[in-house]
Protein backbone atom coordinates (compact mmCIF):
# COMPACT_ATOMS: atom_id res chain seq x y z
CA UNK A 1 0.00 0.00 0.00
CA UNK A 2 1.06 3.20 -1.19
CA UNK A 3 1.91 6.07 2.03
CA UNK A 4 -0.65 8.26 -0.18
CA UNK A 5 -3.25 5.39 -0.08
CA UNK A 6 -2.56 4.66 3.55
CA UNK A 7 -2.88 8.43 4.12
CA UNK A 8 -6.44 8.36 2.29
CA UNK A 9 -8.24 5.27 4.19
CA UNK A 10 -7.11 6.28 7.10
CA UNK A 11 -8.59 9.69 6.83
CA UNK A 12 -11.68 7.89 5.99
CA UNK A 13 -11.62 5.90 8.72
CA UNK A 14 -10.03 7.67 11.82
CA UNK A 15 -9.69 10.99 10.94
CA UNK A 16 -12.88 11.83 9.45
CA UNK A 17 -14.95 10.23 12.83
CA UNK A 18 -12.97 11.83 14.87
CA UNK A 19 -13.49 15.06 13.01
CA UNK A 20 -17.47 14.70 12.89
CA UNK A 21 -17.33 13.20 16.77
CA UNK A 22 -15.72 16.68 18.16
CA UNK A 23 -17.94 19.14 15.88
CA UNK A 24 -20.82 17.14 17.45
CA UNK A 25 -19.75 17.90 20.70
CA UNK A 26 -19.38 21.23 20.02
CA UNK A 27 -22.94 21.67 18.51
CA UNK A 28 -25.32 20.21 21.00
CA UNK A 29 -25.96 22.59 24.24
CA UNK A 30 -24.97 21.31 27.96
CA UNK A 31 -29.28 20.94 28.64
CA UNK A 32 -29.15 18.39 25.84
CA UNK A 33 -25.99 16.02 27.37
CA UNK A 34 -28.05 15.90 30.30
CA UNK A 35 -30.84 14.05 28.57
CA UNK A 36 -28.15 11.72 26.54
CA UNK A 37 -27.64 8.51 26.58
CA UNK A 38 -25.20 5.79 25.40
CA UNK A 39 -26.15 5.91 21.77
CA UNK A 40 -24.51 9.35 22.28
CA UNK A 41 -21.80 8.69 23.82
CA UNK A 42 -20.99 5.92 21.91
CA UNK A 43 -20.96 8.26 18.97
CA UNK A 44 -19.01 10.97 20.56
CA UNK A 45 -16.21 8.91 22.46
CA UNK A 46 -13.50 9.54 20.59
CA UNK A 47 -13.84 13.50 20.74
CA UNK A 48 -12.26 12.50 24.53
CA UNK A 49 -8.81 12.17 22.27
CA UNK A 50 -6.60 15.58 23.14
CA UNK A 51 -6.24 17.73 20.82
CA UNK A 52 -3.23 18.02 21.39
CA UNK A 53 -3.04 14.42 19.48
CA UNK A 54 -5.20 15.63 17.13
CA UNK A 55 -4.38 18.90 16.13
CA UNK A 56 -1.30 17.92 14.26
CA UNK A 57 -2.83 14.83 12.76
CA UNK A 58 -5.33 16.73 10.96
CA UNK A 59 -2.75 19.98 9.68
CA UNK A 60 -0.14 17.73 8.77
CA UNK A 61 -3.30 15.34 6.56
CA UNK A 62 -5.11 18.59 5.91
CA UNK A 63 -5.29 17.77 1.62
CA UNK A 64 -6.59 14.26 2.85
CA UNK A 65 -8.81 15.92 5.15
CA UNK A 66 -10.51 18.14 2.77
CA UNK A 67 -11.09 15.78 0.67
CA UNK A 68 -12.63 13.25 2.89
CA UNK A 69 -14.55 15.78 4.18
CA UNK A 70 -15.63 16.96 0.73
CA UNK A 71 -16.57 13.21 -0.18
CA UNK A 72 -18.49 12.62 3.28
CA UNK A 73 -20.88 15.96 2.42
CA UNK A 74 -23.40 13.07 0.71
CA UNK A 75 -24.03 12.47 4.44
CA UNK A 76 -25.69 15.96 5.26
CA UNK A 77 -28.05 15.08 2.38
CA UNK A 78 -30.10 14.39 5.35
CA UNK A 79 -31.29 17.70 5.88
CA UNK A 80 -32.55 17.99 2.51
CA UNK A 81 -34.60 14.85 2.68
CA UNK A 82 -35.75 16.35 6.26
CA UNK A 83 -36.90 19.35 4.83
CA UNK A 84 -38.33 17.64 1.66
CA UNK A 85 -41.06 16.17 4.16
CA UNK A 86 -41.06 12.81 2.13
CA UNK A 87 -40.74 10.39 5.14
CA UNK A 88 -40.07 7.21 2.50
CA UNK A 89 -36.80 9.49 1.43
CA UNK A 90 -35.77 9.29 4.48
CA UNK A 91 -35.16 5.50 4.32
CA UNK A 92 -31.86 5.90 3.05
CA UNK A 93 -29.09 3.63 3.07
Amino acid sequence: MSPALHDRLVGEVSHLPHAIAVCLMHTVSASALEVASTGFRDTTRIAAASSSIWQPIFSSNRKVMLDVLAASSRTWEFKKLLQGRDPKKLAWS
